[in-house]
């Protein structure tokens, strides 16, 4: 007879074990549940961040783009300028040069002026 109760005692207390069981696991699929709602926001927040940095930086790549237009622009129109000055220089090199000539010319014409003065 022992033994027979030992049994039932088992039966109850398997049941027991698995009503805790049970009652547990609506538990952990509430906390899971819980998690899974959390991580969906958390995923959302994420996306919207994402999608935030992504267009910042589509606007700084276009700003990029204008700057390197900008700086090209301004690179050529510096070209141009030392152009313009090599140019301008060369003319005033030339100018002096023809300058020089002219009062030598002029000095030579003076001194012979002045030659035929005396006579």
């Amino acid at each position: 007879m022992a033994y027979a109760e030992l049994q039932l005692t088992n039966v109850n207390n398997n049941k027991t074990l698995s009503g805790a069981k049970e009652e547990e696991t609506p538990t952990k699929a509430t906390v899971e549940e819980t998690g899974l709602s959390e991580l969906k926001e958390m995923l959302v927040d994420i996306q919207i961040t994402v999608s935030n940095i992504l267009c910042k930086n589509t606007k700084v790549a276009n700003k990029v783009a204008q700057l390197q237009n900008a700086f090209q622009q301004q690179k050529g129109e510096q070209t141009n300028v030392k152009t313009t000055l090599a140019k301008t220089q060369q003319q005033q090199n030339d100018l002096t040069t023809q300058l020089d000539a002219a009062r030598k010319r002029i000095h030579d014409q003076e001194a012979e002026n002045a030659e035929l003065q005396v006579f």
